[in-house]
């Protein structure tokens, strides 16, 4: 048989491709599917009868053959799995799945397609979470978190302490908790499942069960994601919280195939990524001109950036003036977001904020490391806002 080949997929109108899924009433019998071109406008309700589907590539070593029209077509295991798991004996399904809907061999229609992926998400009737084939007592560890769930809702028969913590623990060491794309696709996501082998649970309680975990290990692996998932049940949108540069802060250790994509996967749920022009995708440009025109978004177009020999730490020079050194750093008790540092310091620069006596008050959002007594609070020039900065030793950067 011979390999599928794409199509052209038509350029505007929010256009993407679907996979029709279809049924099979025996589970190990090849998947059949079929693509067609969709417009993400054609609802004008704004919700889509199609499920999105959040999981890992995983180990592009054993490809599996699946079927598209009258082409064969390969897909790594852990896609395969979920295909399979996602199949329904009688009815079709239309799902969004990136390494299917996508040409991957055109960068391109890849990087047309990223700038839509927040949309895709955020219209799909639901975002399927995928983690993977049952293992490590993984329908164990899911039935925990069913339980710590009900049990944080009130509704438990059974008390939650040490209800499988070594198997939770061990879900979520699972690399899609470590995935950056996953931001977007769970934070702009309607609607959430999680499904691990045959077990499946409502993504909002999912998340929930793990915030609340009295494993620190478990809590602080799903503090990211758990805070995602929650967002939307709460009533708020993603997109509209945070700035690229805060959420590269909280995310920077999540996981990407390609440096780009810890830039790319926020762009879309980032509060200020629509004007940000300059950092479309491309998969042209080299990595070091990205980062360069990163940290001038991010801080001001007047700072001078040099790349350091790794390509992740950078040299910046920049004039600014320093407002003053933090002394008191306090966690905000209405919003566990925020941090309230004060600092001394004089001048005119500080007018527009709070004062309390000698000290100033600036309230920020909680970073992903700890402000600390004696940092220095700067303003660069160019800048909208303050930056905090710390004396450190650092190795030689010379390219």
């Amino acid at each position: 048989m011979p390999q599928f080949r794409y199509s052209d997929l038509p350029l505007g109108d929010d256009r993407t491709r679907l996979l029709r899924l279809l049924p099979n009433e025996d589970n190990t019998a090849p998947i059949k599917c079929q693509l067609l071109n969709y417009s993400l406008q054609k609802n004008r309700n704004g919700v889509h009868l199609y499920d999105a589907l959040s999981y890992v590539w995983g180990d592009p070593a054993r490809p599996q053959v699946i079927y598209i029209e009258d082409g064969e077509f390969k897909v790594n295991q852990n896609l395969h799995s979920a295909l399979r798991r996602l199949r329904d004996p009688a009815f079709e399904r239309i799902l969004w799945v990136d390494a299917i809907c996508i040409n991957q061999a055109d960068d391109k229609e890849k990087e047309r397609q990223i700038q839509v992926m927040g949309k895709i998400y955020a219209r799909a009737n639901q975002v399927v979470v995928w983690l993977g084939d049952e293992a490590d007592n993984s329908g164990k560890a899911m039935e925990g978190i069913r339980v710590k769930a009900a049990d944080s809702y009130g509704v438990s028969e059974y008390a939650n302490v040490g209800i499988h913590d070594a198997e939770i623990s061990k879900l979520c060491e699972r690399p899609w908790f470590r995935r950056i794309w996953v931001v977007q696709e769970v934070g702009l996501a309607r609607d959430i499942r999680v499904l691990c082998g045959s077990a499946e649970i409502n993504g909002h309680a999912f998340g929930f069960a793990l915030r609340g975990d009295k494993n620190p290990a478990v809590r602080a692996m799903s503090h990211n994601i758990g805070e995602a998932l929650f967002r939307r049940q709460d009533g708020t949108d993603m997109r509209k919280e945070l700035s690229l540069g805060e959420l590269i802060d909280v995310y920077h250790t999540h996981d990407a195939t390609l440096r780009h994509d810890k830039i790319y996967a926020l762009l879309g749920v980032s509060s200020d990524g629509s004007g940000a022009k300059d950092l479309l995708p491309n998969y042209e440009l080299p990595w070091e001109a990205l980062f360069e025109r990163l940290i001038k978004h991010v801080l001001s177009a007047h700072v001078s950036v040099r790349i350091g020999q790794d390509k992740d730490t950078a040299v910046i020079q920049a004039k600014g003036w320093v407002l003053g050194r933090v002394h008191e750093v306090q966690s905000s008790v209405r919003n566990r977001h925020t941090l309230s540092i004060y600092f001394t310091g004089d001048g005119f620069w500080i007018e527009r904020w709070q004062r309390e006596g000698r000290d100033t008050l600036w309230t920020v959002r909680d970073s992903a490391k700890d402000v600390r007594k004696g940092d220095i609070v700067c303003q660069l020039q160019g800048a909208r806002e303050p930056i905090i900065i710390r004396h450190c030793q650092i190795e030689d950067l010379s390219p």
